[in-house]
Parts: C-alpha cells; sequence; structure tokens
C-alpha cells in the first residue's frame, strides 16, 4: 500500500511540472490555454486526494463520479477554444454535451452506484475526449497546415490529451472485463494509468515551455 500511495504522490508531482512551467514562463496566447490551467489543477487535487485516501484505507470510488464530470466539462471548454465556434456552435456539439453531463450526473443514482467504480461514466467521457481529438486532427488536415509537429503547442498539447485518455479508455475496459471475471488486476491497472499520466504531463510540460514568450 505504501508503494502505491508513493506511486501515486509521485504521479500527482508531475503535474507540478506543467503547472510551474504555466506560472512562472510567460506564455503566448493559444486556445484554450486557461482551461488547460484548470485542467491540470483539478487533476492534481484528485491524484492527492485517491493516493491519500488509499493510503489510508478510506472508501474512495464516489470520488471518481465528480472526478470524471468536472474533467470532462473542463476539456469540453479547452476543445470548444481549439476547434472554435463555428464547430462548437452546432446544436448536435451542445445537445451531446449536455446528452454526457446529464448521464454523468444521474449514473451513480440509477445505473451503478456510489460503491463501484465509475466505469460507465469514465469510459463515456473517455470516448467524447478522443472524438474531439479525431475533430482536432481532422481539422487541422482539412486546413492543410503544416506543422513542425514537434514545435506546435496546441498539436502536443492534444496529443498528450489523446494518449492518455486513449490509454483511459483501454484501462476502464479492462477493469469491466476483470470484474466480470473476477480478476484482480486492479493495482496492476493503477500503475498502467500512472505511467500514462506521467507521460501526458511531460509532454504538456514541453508544450508550455516551447510556448513561452
Amino acid at each position: 500500500m505504501r508503494i502505491r500511495l508513493f506511486i501515486s504522490l509521485l504521479s500527482a508531482a508531475t503535474i507540478l511540472l506543467p503547472l510551474i512551467i504555466y506560472l512562472v514562463k510567460p506564455q503566448k496566447a493559444i486556445p484554450g490555454r486557461r482551461w488547460l490551467f484548470y485542467f491540470l489543477l483539478w487533476s492534481l487535487f484528485w491524484e492527492c486526494f485517491f493516493g491519500i485516501t488509499a493510503y489510508h484505507k478510506i472508501h474512495n470510488l464516489a470520488g471518481f463520479y465528480p472526478y470524471f464530470l468536472g474533467e470532462y466539462l473542463i476539456l469540453f471548454f479547452l476543445f470548444s477554444e481549439v476547434l472554435g465556434r463555428k464547430t462548437f456552435k452546432l446544436d448536435f456539439w451542445n445537445i451531446s454535451a449536455g446528452l454526457i453531463v446529464i448521464f454523468l450526473v444521474v449514473n451513480p443514482f440509477l445505473i451503478q452506484s456510489w460503491k463501484q467504480y465509475n466505469s460507465y461514466g469514465g469510459a463515456l467521457a473517455n470516448v467524447a475526449i478522443l472524438y474531439y481529438s479525431f475533430r482536432y486532427y481532422f481539422k487541422t488536415y482539412e486546413e492543410e497546415k503544416i506543422l513542425l509537429l514537434n514545435r506546435d503547442s496546441v498539436f502536443l498539447i492534444i496529443s498528450s490529451l489523446f494518449f492518455f485518455f486513449a490509454n483511459s479508455f483501454m484501462a476502464t475496459l479492462t477493469y469491466n472485463l476483470a470484474v466480470e471475471s473476477y480478476l484482480p488486476i486492479g493495482y496492476h491497472l493503477h500503475f498502467f494509468k500512472v505511467f500514462a499520466n506521467a507521460v501526458k504531463n511531460f509532454v504538456l510540460a514541453y508544450a508550455l515551455w516551447i510556448n513561452r514568450k
């Protein structure tokens, strides 16, 4: 358990790197920059919460319900600025986002339980964020932008989110299958997600570093 706490806090510590760069280095104005900051703060809080409660053997699965809800809302607004109002002005975006939020809110009351891991809500939010990422890639290709991929901050930010949530989605699916098969692999999935989180944060830190004024 101490090892798991250490790994969780280490994962939380990697979030500090892009946060510090954001605060210390003056940043150029890029779409969704403030929402990225909110996302980092939100992630840091919940990483610490889950790590500390797990160490003290406090039931913390209920925390995944507000965690996924807040995370999805923050990233929805981030992508709305990255993709632009022309894309997000469509009723489809607003209606689909509203339905996702409604599902995330009612899920612990009507479908799953506060004592269960929020696998349904997490999977749905992950798929939505992956879809937004694909929309960004398609928009970039459609506009025929020539990118130096390792020097474009927005591309790196979206790619880091895509990598993390693709891993998170696969981990959620694996968790569901493990529960149905009574396989005790939750511990291993935790380290898998921590690794993906660390990679995401290092890429975000690099993206913010090259975006400095």
